[in-house]
């Protein structure tokens, strides 16, 4: 499994996310073929961000967060978002995605 220091790329997103959420910003993860170690050079950074409450607007601009990270960068960021709860919830329905993110996720 792929260790944090490996994506120091990822440090500035999550700071902004952060910054904007405040005290709303629970964590951030990186999943997928990144924290598995099998990622293609053209592969983008899946990073879930989870936090105390979600709306479309913080969605929306945690989306551009990512974009502006591409657009200065070139790094290709793909963010999913869940309120803490609704993130459990989905966990405890079996939610083929969080299998996913819970067995390869490396928190940032």
């Amino acid at each position: 499994m792929a260790e944090i220091a490996e994506f120091p790329i990822l440090k500035d997103f999550i700071s902004r996310v952060s910054v904007k959420l405040g005290d709303n910003y629970r964590y951030g993860a990186l999943f997928g073929s990144r924290a598995r170690g099998n990622a293609r050079q053209d592969s983008d950074y899946d990073v879930l961000v989870v936090t105390d409450h979600i709306n479309h607007h913080l969605k929306r601009d945690i989306i551009d967060i990512a974009y502006d990270e591409f657009l200065e960068t070139g790094i290709d960021i793909s963010p999913v978002v869940f309120s803490s709860s609704e993130y459990e919830r989905q966990k405890l329905n079996g939610n083929p995605l969080l299998v996913e993110i819970e067995r390869d996720m490396v928190k940032l």
